[in-house]
């Protein structure tokens, strides 16, 4: 059965924010969003388009903020009277099978603004108004408006990537922050990601794949990914060559086209150009069993120097192109070299300002933060069931109650399963 289609009504440029964060929501969810920013190129008038995607949509939802909006233009310029939002409200009402949920930011309002208020009151006198502050809050009051109407949480069921977005909080949190508050505006960004590879990095990073393709209408990122290998002969440069030329390898394999000139920032910008992609993940994926005291330097010299050839290009153009490099480093039970791992890697101070935390065993208390966080479980007695259905034997196996992601994932993959086959 196809997925709900839900209609997104709001000012776009002081609700971006909410607007990003409730799509990314509703297609976690499994709902099918409709908003404009999802428009490519359409014949018909704007106004008319809204207005034909509001009423082939199951759930209309709006959302006032700061703004009123701006007014549509007849073909003879005209304009017209009533902002865009107003007129697809108008379009909801005129179909009386569509929901109609309104949500309202808790702001103060231009009192001046006669357009505005008058929509506010409204929206006040025709439903039961939700009031919102942030885009999390909206997102949330959004999805139980929906399971209320709909009566179940999705109709196609969970997006299997959920599983993605397990609770690995330390490290989103450190990612969002480098990544969004402190170095949005390069080209380029490096992450250090440690931990025992049982802890799927892998993981890690497709959660990031998956929030870039949510974010970017549905454009999956370029991924290119392979392990880093030094031989007992290798120098620094040897090892740099070695990464240029595993890199060309895939971009020949993957896409079918001949190998880049050269293997810096700039031919891979021109490749994003030519695949029509913004995003570029690298992922070099180093196993600890290769870190032997007489190679470690040579990885760190060689990463530094790989890192090094890759952010001239920082001030250029491509402005709305990112290249993502992540060094992942993979711990194994055994091997004895924790020691040259922290001095090579974790504790150099190359990577003070390119270090996410260390990626660790998970937690029945993990897992249930991830039922309710991403909205697959909030009823208490169901939520309590399905931990110790799915995850506390995982956590019975083991002396301190930890489990690697590895184990977790195959879990979360079936519980998803299951819940989009027959509610468990």
């Amino acid at each position: 059965m196809p997925a709900y289609r839900v209609y997104i009504s709001s000012t776009e440029q002081d609700l971006k924010p909410e607007r990003l964060n409730l799509k990314i929501s509703l297609e976690q969810a499994g709902y099918d969003p409709r908003c404009m920013e999802k428009y490519a190129a359409f014949s018909n008038r704007p106004k008319d388009e809204c207005e034909q995607d509001v009423r082939s949509s199951h759930i209309y939802v709006v959302i006032v903020g700061e703004r009123y909006g701006s007014l549509p233009t007849l073909p003879n310029g005209t304009q017209l009277e009533k902002s865009f939002t107003e007129y697809e409200y108008e379009a909801a009402l005129s179909e009386k099978n569509i929901p109609k949920l309104a949500f309202i930011k808790k702001i103060a309002r231009d009192p001046n603004n006669v357009k505005l208020q008058g929509f506010v009151t409204r929206l006040q006198v025709n439903h039961g108004i939700k009031e919102f502050t942030d885009p999390d809050e909206l997102s949330k009051q959004v999805l139980i408006a929906i399971t209320n109407v709909t009566g179940k949480a999705t109709r196609n069921g969970l997006n299997p990537n959920l599983r993605y977005y397990c609770n690995r909080s330390e490290q989103a949190i450190r990612f969002d922050e480098l990544f969004y508050k402190l170095n949005y505006n390069n080209h380029i960004h490096f992450y250090l990601l440690a931990g025992h590879a049982f802890n799927y990095h892998d993981s890690f990073i497709k959660r990031y794949k998956f929030e870039f393709q949510s974010k970017n209408f549905d454009e999956e990122p370029v991924d290119i990914s392979f392990d880093v290998k030094v031989n007992p002969n290798d120098t620094e440069g040897q090892l740099v060559q070695k990464i240029k030329g595993l890199i060309n390898v895939k971009v020949k394999t993957q896409f079918g086209i001949e190998p880049l000139d050269k293997v810096d920032a700039y031919h891979l910008m021109q490749l994003l150009s030519r695949l029509k992609k913004h995003f570029l993940f690298i992922n070099l994926n180093i196993q600890s069993s290769y870190l032997k005291a007489g190679f470690a330097d040579i990885y760190k010299s060689s990463i530094e120097k790989f890192y090094a050839d890759f952010t001239g290009l920082q001030q250029q153009e491509k402005q709305d192109k990112k290249i993502i490099i992540f060094l992942n480093l993979k711990y194994l039970d055994n091997v004895q070299n924790e020691e040259i791992v922290r001095r090579t890697f974790t504790e150099n101070p190359f990577y003070t300002d390119k270090k996410l935390p260390p990626l660790t065993k998970l937690t029945t208390d993990d897992m249930t933060e991830w039922l309710e966080s991403n909205d697959i479980e909030v009823n208490p007695s169901r939520l309590f069931k399905l931990v110790s259905q799915y995850f506390q034997p995982l956590a019975d196996t083991e002396p301190d109650g930890d489990f690697y992601m590895a184990d977790a994932d195959i879990k979360m993959e079936e519980l998803i399963g299951e819940y989009n086959n027959k509610k468990p």
